[in-house]
């Protein structure tokens, strides 16, 4: 597989279930690694063949601005979806954690990974025999 990824994006957003979570932003960390349709952008030297991460980080931190969630789980599902949305994106996976919000953690938060097949062929069954189907 070929990807792109961006490592501890620094964030704010209004997040949390409990009101004082709410009162203001709070800081969020976020590894994202997006998987690639192809290798053109290793070879072509051409932006246009890959996914432009910094266009990616303007899409985290815009979504970041104009909404809040109570849930991380939630919020990892929105940005996967507008990620997905906006590029050529074959998979995702997504960590956003919240640093130092509980004693003696370094960090809580979610993971989430999502495929999504653009060839209308699931990779590996390219060579499957459809037959009997």
């Amino acid at each position: 597989m070929q990807s792109i990824f961006i490592d501890h994006l620094e964030a704010e957003t209004i997040i949390g279930v409990y009101p004082h979570e709410r009162l203001a932003p709070q800081a969020l960390v976020l590894d994202i690694e997006i998987g690639l349709p192809n290798a053109r952008g290793f070879t072509t030297d051409q932006l246009a063949d890959t996914v432009d991460y910094a266009a990616v980080v303007a899409l985290v931190r815009r979504e970041l601005e104009s909404h809040s969630f109570h849930l991380l789980e939630r919020l990892a599902h929105h940005l996967c979806e507008q990620i997905e949305r906006q590029t050529d994106a074959t998979q995702i996976r997504m960590r956003i954690a919240k640093p130092g919000i509980l004693p003696g953690t370094r960090a809580v938060g979610v993971i989430l990974e999502r495929g999504f097949p653009r060839t209308g062929t699931l990779p590996g069954t390219e060579f499957a025999d459809h037959s009997r189907q």
